[in-house]
């Protein structure tokens, strides 16, 4: 009897369940393809495909035990679909790609063509031993899965994957590699399931081995869709995203009375230049993240603090943070850094850390490397030195170039 027979329910429930995710992701994509409809395309026709394949082989699985060569003819049969998932990671790679007809015909067209026409000389042809001609059809396929793994492999190696391209967002550039790496896994399934059916299963007729591959295109599928599903810029797009972000206005800034969403003065270098429409299409984005560090995580108090510390922590290029703050910030970097540290300070003298404790330990606590350069900017800040101002108990004077009032809920009056 077929060893398939007896193979556990639970894996042909596996396939069964990859197919309805990936049809449920491809229903998310028509929900909001008016979004990010090019992409979509491209990648809704594979997953519709062979998720629907993987439900249909689950069903026959389960309920036969003669159905391995209908699963290894639509097996086959989906390595057509490689086209498809190329095409989309030439629009993955440049969104303003825009097909030619030599460049069809030669990448789509004319492969897809050689691969039925030998098919049909195999069929045609007879050929007296079957395991030759089974042999010479899995080679056909091999070959063709080959090609598309060498042109998908060749695009990505001189696109996403080389580093520092101009991308609207560092961030988003390595969302994007990550996510033509699970691609590139789907691809590479095809010519290695070919390599082992050819040198390592050899002239064995057990479908078993092979019925493992389903198994691990599956779980690609699995994990590409709960990437999908938990990544809103794939789902969306990250133009789609990020104007979704803009329209809000981001009603929560805090320092709003130290952000220039309008660059301050006119870009005098042919770099700021170049830089001016990106850091203008990210400005809330970039804020909100910087904020994010001064509120959340105390960033700006870590001693010693660079603004390549700012660029390595945001993955964000060191010349787009030179220039939101140079054309975006009312302050520098440093009086910005410094500001964020005084305001620290002033929360815990509020609170009676000088009481038990040194000014020396305070402005070591706020990120300054010594005692002079906290006390400069405290009373450069504040109008007056850290001990007067204890004294004094001024916890309501706003400093000069921030409102307190964005601030109670670090600072307590």
């Amino acid at each position: 009897m077929n060893k398939l027979f007896f193979l556990p329910i639970f894996i042909n429930s596996f396939l069964i369940l990859s197919g309805i995710i990936g049809l449920f992701t491809c229903v998310l994509f028509l929900i909001i393809k008016k979004s990010n409809l090019v992409l979509n395309i491209y990648f809704i026709v594979p997953l519709f495909f062979f998720s629907s394949k993987q439900i249909i082989v689950g069903f026959l699985l389960i309920n036969t035990n003669s159905s391995f060569n209908k699963l290894n003819d639509t097996a086959n049969a989906s390595i057509l679909l490689l086209p498809i998932l190329y095409t989309y990671l030439k629009k993955l790679t440049n969104l303003d790609y825009s097909f030619s007809w030599k460049e069809t015909t030669k990448n789509i067209f004319l492969p897809i063509s050689i691969i039925i026409f030998i098919e049909l000389l195999l069929f045609i042809i007879p050929i007296k031993s079957a395991s030759i001609k089974e042999y010479l059809i899995q080679l056909n396929h091999l070959l063709f899965a080959s090609y598309y793994a060498y042109l998908s492999f060749r695009l990505l190696s001189k696109t996403l994957w080389k580093p520092e391209k101009n991308r609207l967002s560092i961030k988003y550039e390595l969302i994007l590699i990550q996510w033509s790496k699970f691609i590139y896994s789907i691809v590479l399934i095809g010519p290695l399931k070919f390599i082992y059916i050819i040198f390592i299963l050899g002239n064995s007729n057990s479908g078993l081995y092979i019925y493992y591959f389903q198994i691990i295109a599956s779980l690609c599928c699995i994990l590409i869709c709960l990437k999908i599903i938990s990544s809103p810029e794939l789902l969306f797009g990250m133009k789609i995203l990020e104007k979704k972000i803009n329209d809000l206005k981001y009603p929560e800034i805090i320092l709003d009375s130290i952000w220039n969403k309008t660059p301050n003065r006119i870009p005098n270098s042919v770099q700021d230049k170049k830089l001016e429409k990106t850091i203008k299409n990210s400005f809330f984005i970039y804020v909100k993240e910087i904020e994010h560090l001064v509120f959340e995580e105390d960033f700006f108090l870590k001693s010693n603090l660079n603004i390549d510390d700012l660029a390595y922590k945001l993955c964000i290029p060191k010349n787009r943070l030179n220039y939101f703050f140079k054309y975006h910030c009312t302050i520098s970097f440093t009086d910005f850094k410094n500001t964020i540290r005084i305001i620290e300070a002033k929360k815990l003298i509020d609170n009676g850390f000088l009481i038990k404790n040194t000014l020396s330990s305070l402005s070591k606590r706020v990120g300054f490397s010594s005692y002079d350069p906290f006390y400069r900017s405290f009373k450069g800040y504040t109008g007056e030195n850290p001990l007067n101002y204890m004294a004094n108990g001024i916890a309501s004077r706003d400093l000069p170039i921030i409102q307190k009032n964005k601030f109670n809920h670090k600072i307590p009056n």
